[in-house]
């Protein structure tokens, strides 16, 4: 899973009135909040978070919920308008329900056996 870090509750908030086009006159207000996608790279990158009316999450290690995902244009995967993130528990919850047994078991198996060095072997 794509662990998300928020470092702040502050939302930025923007609004106004259309100026053009066919929505022109109607009113618009934008809450995003700021996080960190950990996607491997060699450090997180920051990017903006579409609250929408929710509440900004609290700071701490979030996870992209899978029903983030959608399917878009031209059949290609993209990531949806409306992100949500899971805590910790709602992501492990979410994985024992979705993995099969035998690859949950080697999953657990893995993260309690200890890890031999390069040096011990």
């Amino acid at each position: 899973m794509i662990k998300i870090q928020i470092l702040s509750e502050s939302v930025d908030e923007r609004g106004g009135t259309i100026q053009r086009g066919d929505r022109k006159g109607e009113t618009y207000h934008i809450r995003n909040q700021e996080g960190y996608v950990h996607n491997g790279h060699a450090f997180p990158e920051r990017f903006q978070i579409a609250l929408g009316e929710r509440p900004a999450y609290p700071v701490g290690m979030y996870y992209l919920d899978p029903a983030t995902v959608q399917v878009g244009d031209y059949d290609k995967i993209e990531i949806g308008r409306s992100l949500l993130l899971l805590t910790e528990d709602q992501a492990a919850a979410y994985l024992r329900e979705q993995l099969p047994a035998s690859l949950l078991a080697k999953v657990t198996e893995s993260s309690v056996k200890p890890v031999k060095s390069a040096q011990a072997a």
